[in-house]
Order: C-alpha cells, then sequence, then structure tokens
C-alpha cells in the first residue's frame, strides 16, 4: 500500500448518518442546548400535552355518563317509563317509587345499578343533568332527616305521597291518619278487607295494597290470587294455626316456637318441627336412638341416628 494513502473507513448501511447526528448531538451538549439530555432547561411541551389529554378524557367521560342517562328513559328495576327520577351521586337514576321503595321499605341506599352508597337523593324531571350541576344548598324543598332533595314543590308532594295512607281504591282520594282508619274506610265505604299480613311484610307502599271481598281474601290466604300465579297462599302454622306471610317466615317462627328434629336434619329430612319437647321426645323414641342414662336422659337432645353411634357414644362417655 502505497505511503500516505488514507486508509477507506467502511460503514455499515444501518450507521449511515448515524455517525454525522452523534456529532451534532455533541456539539449540542458541549453548547448546553435544550434538546441536549445535560441540559437544565425543561421540555414543558410533553407536560402540556399530557395535562389536555387528560382534560380530554375527563370529558370524554363526562360525556359517555350523559350518554349513558340517555338509556334510563325506562326505569332499570321496574322496567316501566320514568317521569320522575331519583339521582345520586353516581348519576344512574331510577324511577322515583323504586328510589322510595330501596330506601323506605328495603332499608337500602345502595344504587342498584353500581352498589354505590347514595347518601343523598335528588327528585327531578330532568334526566340529563349530572348531580354535581346541582347545588345542595338551593334546595328549598328537601327532607333534611332522609336526605330528600326536590327540584320543585309539586315534585315534594308528589314524592310525599307515596308514604301516606291513600285509599288503593283508583278512584278514591281519601287519606287516612294510619293503617286502622284506613281499613275502617275501605270496609265502610268500599265493602272491601286489607290483607293484615301484607300489611305487616309486604314491601309495598299503604295505596299499592290489594282491596278483597270477604270470599275474595279468604281465597288469598288459603291459596293465592288469581292474577299472580307466583303466590301461593300465606302458609299456616299446622301448631298454631297461625298464618303467616310466606315460607320462610313460617320457618322462622317454627325455630323460635317449637322443636325440630335435628336428627331428621342431619338424614337430609329438614324441617321436621313438633309442638314442643313432649311431642318431639316420643318421635325420638318412634324413629331413632335415644341414650337411656339418666344424666343424658336429664340433658335432653341426646339421640343418635343409628344404633351403632349410640354405642359409640356410650363407651366413650358412659364406660
Amino acid at each position: 500500500m502505497a505511503k500516505g494513502k488514507k486508509k477507506t473507513k467502511f460503514i455499515p448501511l444501518d450507521q449511515v448518518g448515524k455517525e454525522d447526528n452523534n456529532k451534532i448531538e455533541e456539539s449540542k451538549i458541549k453548547k448546553g442546548e435544550p434538546n441536549s439530555p445535560k441540559s437544565t432547561n425543561i421540555n414543558v411541551t410533553g407536560v402540556k400535552e399530557i395535562k389536555e389529554e387528560k382534560k380530554s378524557n375527563d370529558k370524554n367521560e363526562k360525556k359517555k355518563i350523559k350518554d349513558e342517562k340517555e338509556d334510563f328513559s325506562v326505569c332499570i328495576i321496574c322496567t316501566e317509563n320514568v317521569s320522575l327520577y331519583a339521582i345520586g351521586v353516581c348519576d344512574h337514576p331510577i324511577c322515583h317509587k323504586c328510589s322510595l321503595r330501596l330506601r323506605l321499605l328495603y332499608g337500602t341506599k345502595e344504587c342498584p345499578y353500581c352498589k354505590t352508597e347514595l347518601e343523598n337523593v335528588i327528585f327531578t324531571k330532568d334526566d340529563k343533568r349530572l348531580f354535581e350541576n346541582f347545588n345542595l344548598s338551593d334546595f328549598v324543598y328537601r327532607n333534611k332527616e332522609k336526605k330528600f332533595f326536590y327540584e320543585t314543590e309539586e315534585i315534594k308532594k308528589i314524592v310525599e305521597g307515596m308514604e301516606k295512607y291513600r285509599c288503593p281504591d283508583k278512584d278514591c282520594a281519601f287519606l287516612g291518619d294510619d293503617w286502622l282508619s284506613l281499613k275502617k274506610h275501605v270496609k265502610e265505604v268500599h265493602n272491601k278487607f286489607l290483607c293484615n299480613i301484607c300489611i305487616s311484610k309486604k314491601k309495598v307502599f299503604p295505596y299499592e295494597q290489594k282491596l278483597y271481598t270477604e270470599e275474595e281474601l279468604t281465597r288469598h290466604n288459603k291459596s293465592g290470587d288469581p292474577d299472580d300465579k307466583s303466590f301461593k297462599g300465606h302458609p299456616q302454622c299446622g301448631f298454631c294455626l297461625t298464618r303467616y306471610y310466606d315460607d320462610d317466615d313460617l320457618y322462622d317462627h317454627c325455630r323460635k316456637n317449637h322443636e325440630e328434629c335435628q336428627v331428621c336434619k342431619q338424614l337430609n329430612k329438614p324441617n321436621q318441627y313438633f309442638v314442643n319437647y313432649r311431642t318431639l321426645s316420643e318421635h325420638f323414641n318412634k324413629e331413632h336412638f335415644v341414650c337411656p342414662h339418666p344424666e343424658c336422659l336429664e340433658k335432653k337432645f341426646i339421640v343418635f341416628a343409628t344404633e351403632f353411634d349410640l354405642k359409640a357414644h356410650e363407651v366413650i362417655y358412659i364406660n
């Protein structure tokens, strides 16, 4: 190779142009230009873009909620068209009837849609307005105890009227002071009766109760109503002959007032009830294996499903 001839420097194709860029970056570092990694100047453009993006996302979220609210023209609980809305902080409106039923009769403040606990409820006819756009301190009509806020006096009257002892007859405007006065009214004026069991247990407002003739009430208690196939009547306690609202109510009564055979329950024969311990003891002696030792007889309920279980008990505890 001839002296003085420069060496040819080969650069890979994927590195072409990078060498010059590196020199430019080195030059910027020396000068302290803004794009230099060691520059003390802060590029705020990215921060601004992040803030703008966050604002945009927030707006989109609000828009999403507003769009969702358009789907609530029908109540998600009763599926009826809504004319008066109840909304809470989660902005999921339901009809005022279902809201009142949940809060006053079932004792829950949860939104049925998202389960958010709703401390305050606004009653309004505006299904587009968000909860946060209301100022609770501006409401003239409110119920401080229940934390209800009414947009107008008319709405206040509608909501409060739900709880009053209104006659269930749609053509009657009677308002009673209590159940006693309402029952007296329907008997004397309409020659009808209210079901006392439904009054005490059914989760409906007074005006939603059914009216019955004497014959209809008897059928209602024994076998149910023709227009409600799911209701089979109020079950009766075989010992007390008292009727209860449903099976759960009846079993609760039996557990508290009568005796259940726990051995039958273990043998997959639940709900075997007896009027008192004497009749239960007779059942034990007839169907199961009772420990005959005086100490066990005094303790009661020392009874077994099989003779083998009884013998095992005697070996461990008696001998």
